[in-house]
């Protein structure tokens, strides 16, 4: 179900990052990938996985000049995400390991059925 990531994409404290995209901020297009959990990895407790569970991971790579907005923005919306978003199971995010301003997210939300 998406549901719960529709949810997240209206949620109030994404207003920054909705205002952030719109400044043009990114290297090429963010990637997006959606899917159905099939099996969770074990590292922290979670719900039974099934169809209910939405998950997306997601790359993006910024400019080095919006470096510092961005990093705002992300941890207000990992903040909001984690913390506000009933449907929420985990929002997380981190910088490749490799290369500097490409990001990688993580989400996962539960529908309301």
């Amino acid at each position: 179900s998406r549901e719960g990531f529709e949810k997240h994409r209206s949620a109030e404290h994404l207003a920054n990052w909705r205002a952030f995209k719109a400044t043009d901020p990114f290297v090429g297009a963010p990637t997006f990938d959606f899917y159905n959990l099939a099996e969770g990895s074990g590292a922290a407790p979670a719900p039974p996985p099934g169809p209910g569970i939405f998950c997306l991971n997601v790359d993006i790579r910024i400019r080095p000049e919006v470096r510092a907005e961005f990093l705002e923005v992300i941890r207000n919306n990992a903040r909001g995400s984690n913390r506000d978003e009933p449907l929420c199971l985990q929002y997380a995010w981190g910088e490749d390991a490799k290369v500097r301003n490409l990001f990688h997210f993580h989400e996962e939300y539960k529908g309301g059925d």
